[in-house]
């Protein structure tokens, strides 16, 4: 995902050679961003809607809420394909998740892959990763 996710998945397809893609997904509400944009090439290629089906990593670095993640669940179904029943088979085999930092408290429990949790519902922290641009940590 653009912004917390590009170190992160960068380091990733570095590591491993494997190919490294965009996808813009933003919901902050500060008036910032524009807002989410639907990635109907992603979807189809996850779907196998032409070709076989393709396994997508999407990463970034922090679960928090989990709208960000659901808001994937469902915009790529709507997008493409929906209705079918193949979607619910797609999410946790050829599309799953990832994360360096996993809030237990999220509404989005399917982040497969994680570097360490932590629990806003007990000590709600903010986290400031180094690739951040803010004044003071």
């Amino acid at each position: 995902l653009t912004r917390g996710g590009n170190v992160p998945a960068t380091i990733i397809s570095n590591m491993t050679g494997i190919r490294c893609e965009a996808l813009k997904v933003s919901l902050r509400d500060d008036g910032r961003d524009m807002g989410p944009e639907s990635n109907l090439w992603m979807a189809e290629d996850a779907f196998g809607y032409e070709k076989p089906p393709k396994n997508i990593l999407i990463v970034d670095d922090i679960n928090d809420t989990g709208a960000t993640f659901n808001w994937i669940k469902e915009d790529w179904p709507a997008s493409c394909l929906p209705m079918d029943p193949k979607w619910d088979s797609i999410f946790g085999n050829n599309v799953r998740f990832a994360t360096l930092t996993e809030n237990l408290a999220s509404e989005f429990d399917q982040v497969r892959y994680t570097c360490h949790e932590i629990n806003k519902a007990e000590e709600d922290v903010w986290l400031v990763y180094p690739w951040e641009n803010v004044s003071e940590y």
